[in-house]
């Protein structure tokens, strides 16, 4: 999928950042918005050590940050909204999941 490794550390940079932003949100009892709630400028943020003078590479880097970080946003918040993944209530059983043995 990335031609070079360092595009696949920009996509993940953004992946994390939204991840750890999401979550703070939820556990200070906030509810995340729906969207990604940062533009395009301020992901240089995550990648702005990868590229020294480039800012070819630097453009590509923040698309490709701002893309991960949207993407995980959107898997987060659906994964909220259904109740699922890091959402599920401890001792809940997860949507068409049979619990095995026992009464």
């Amino acid at each position: 999928m990335f031609a070079e490794p360092i595009y696949l550390k920009a996509y993940q940079r953004g992946v994390f950042a939204a991840a750890r932003t999401f979550c703070q949100l939820y556990s200070n009892g906030e509810r995340p918005p729906a969207d990604w709630p940062y533009p395009k400028s301020e992901t240089t943020v995550f990648v702005s050590d990868l590229s020294s003078d480039d800012e070819r590479l630097l453009r590509r880097l923040v698309a490709l940050a701002h893309a991960g970080a949207k993407a995980e946003w959107r898997h987060l918040t659906d994964a909220l909204l259904r109740q699922s993944g890091i959402f599920l209530r401890p001792g809940a059983a997860a949507p068409g999941v049979r619990k095995v043995g026992g009464a």
